[in-house]
């Protein structure tokens, strides 16, 4: 049933995405961590692990931050993965995003299998990645590509190999009707598991677009630590906490924001600041 409007016993959960974050920015990003699980949030989430850097601070992450989940990215591949392990392990809650492509262009030309076969491959990669003891999430990508009813199948069939979660990534081509139409029946088809979403923010409709999903029953919304283009993964904390999805007050949104801004490239930084004058 949708719900017609949030409050804080309800509000959902807060998946927050720090990308890739440079070396030398690795202490603010672990204080801003800190703060986020302070103001509630769920998972902070480091990405891929596709240099030293990010595994570093995945690994610092892992170490020093309690009381959230900190989350990092793989493809289907086992040697990421156990590289995710061996940075996550010292993890109370080690969480594994893995990414499963679902775009036909995908699936039967890169890959060249079959749906079927996805679906198999995905399974097994779960289940050798949850015997690792990894939280898994399978990250269902290019959903708005894929028949919605296969989307469900997929979800079911993950969850039944033992994901613990499912995140729904929308980048882009679906109304807020189809993206809620797709929630609900991925909701309907896991019942009793958390079903994320993270909704790109092209012509800034990712909050639109994570506030239809979360009428249909998702529990999750992927948001970035701070807005600094128009193209984002998802929306930015500021954004959805504008819309009262996070138990987060004006005050601790500006200090999080200023905060999140130290993890960003100078070009990227010069960028958000040029836009915040413009305003």
């Amino acid at each position: 049933m949708a719900r017609s409007q949030f409050d804080l016993t309800d509000v959902t959960m807060a998946h927050v995405s720090l990308g890739s974050v440079p070396a030398e920015a690795h202490t603010a990003a672990l204080d801003l961590a800190h703060s986020l699980r302070d103001v509630g949030v769920s998972t902070v989430d480091v990405g891929t692990l596709n240099d030293p850097a990010q595994f570093n601070l995945a690994h610092s992450l892992a170490l020093t931050v309690r009381g959230v989940s900190i989350m990092a990215h793989s493809t289907m591949n086992r040697v990421e993965i156990t590289h995710v392990f061996e940075a996550l392990k010292a993890c109370g809650r080690p969480r594994l995003g893995l990414r499963i492509p679902t775009a036909p262009e995908v699936v039967r030309g890169i890959r060249r299998i079959t749906y079927t076969e996805l679906i198999q491959l995905a399974e097994s990669y779960i289940v050798s990645s949850a015997r690792l003891g990894l939280e898994v999430d399978a990250v269902i990508e290019q959903a708005a590509t894929t028949e919605p009813v296969f989307i469900a199948r997929l979800a079911r069939k993950a969850v039944d190999a033992g994901a613990l979660g499912i995140t729904l990534v929308e980048s882009g081509g679906l109304t807020q009707e189809a993206f809620a139409s797709l929630t609900r029946q991925v909701v309907r088809a896991v019942p009793g598991t958390r079903v994320g979403v993270r909704c790109a923010n092209y012509g800034g409709m990712g909050a639109s677009l994570a506030y239809a999903a979360l009428e249909q029953g998702a529990a999750e919304v992927g948001t970035v630590a701070t807005e600094w283009r128009d193209d984002l993964p998802c929306p930015s904390l500021e954004r959805l906490a504008a819309l009262g999805l996070l138990a987060v007050s004006s005050q601790q949104v500006v200090r999080l924001a200023s905060t999140a801004q130290a993890l960003l490239s100078p070009a990227d930084r010069a960028r958000t600041e040029a836009a915040a004058g413009d305003m």
